[in-house]
């Protein structure tokens, strides 16, 4: 049950290089893991979870999971080797949040977005990853972002140049199993411009989802590729 504190780890004010591992950041009343500011660069996040009790098969929420913003750059969060995978599941609003000018080049790599520590059984977020307000560059790779109740993933509010590729939206990591999110697996709105989603080589699998599998809307939303 939740004891909680106003956010469970907060980077701030350039503090760098630090590696966060094997926690447990749950019930909290806002974020899991808050990094803010610029300078607050290169962190390391992984094995960690999120919003779930410390077996990962049930949900404690904070309200968000991880927010990043105010102009951190660089950080990474999870990995490619399965011991790096975060659990971003059960929160009442974002699993997952990037936001503000300058907030750039951070990765979210191998991550369970929605789903228990099976990456098979959903624990909704609300919204799996969000990346808005003039951040960039994002890396989004191999993570399972699935069975929350809107989007997937939204990238919206002029961000630019986010990279996302080889992930599972909508499935288990068993690429079977149906967790489709409540609303579209990808959405791009608002001014979203020059992401590339997916590449020929690491494509991502986007299926089950409810609505459409990537959504494209507004008139500034221009120079998106999708492969």
């Amino acid at each position: 049950y939740a004891i909680p504190n106003a956010t469970g780890i907060c980077v701030d004010d350039a503090s760098n290089n630090n590696i966060m591992e094997n926690n447990l950041l749950s019930g909290n009343i806002s974020y899991g893991l808050f990094i803010v500011t610029t300078g607050s660069n290169y962190n390391i996040f992984r094995g960690n979870l999120l919003g779930t009790n410390a077996t990962g098969t049930d949900t404690i929420p904070n309200d968000v999971g991880l927010l990043i913003a105010g102009g951190a750059k660089y950080n990474i969060i999870g990995g490619y080797n399965s011991s790096d995978r975060n659990i971003f599941s059960g929160n009442r609003y974002g699993g997952v949040e990037l936001t503000d000018n300058g907030t750039d080049y951070n990765k979210i790599i191998g991550n369970f977005i929605g789903t228990d520590i099976s990456g098979n059984v959903s624990l909704a977020n609300q919204l799996g990853i969000g990346v808005s307000s003039l951040s960039k560059g994002t890396k989004i790779e191999n993570n399972v972002i699935s069975g929350n109740k809107t989007f997937g993933l939204i990238l919206t509010d002029n961000t630019d140049s986010n990279t996302v590729a080889g992930n599972l939206i909508g499935l288990g990591i068993d690429g079977i199993t149906d967790l489709g999110n409540g609303a579209s697996g990808i959405a791009l709105t608002n001014g979203a411009k020059n992401n590339i989603i997916g590449s020929v080589s690491n494509g991502n699998t986007i299926a089950y989802n409810d609505s459409a599998g990537i959504v494209i809307v507004d008139n500034t939303t221009v120079n998106n590729k999708i492969t």
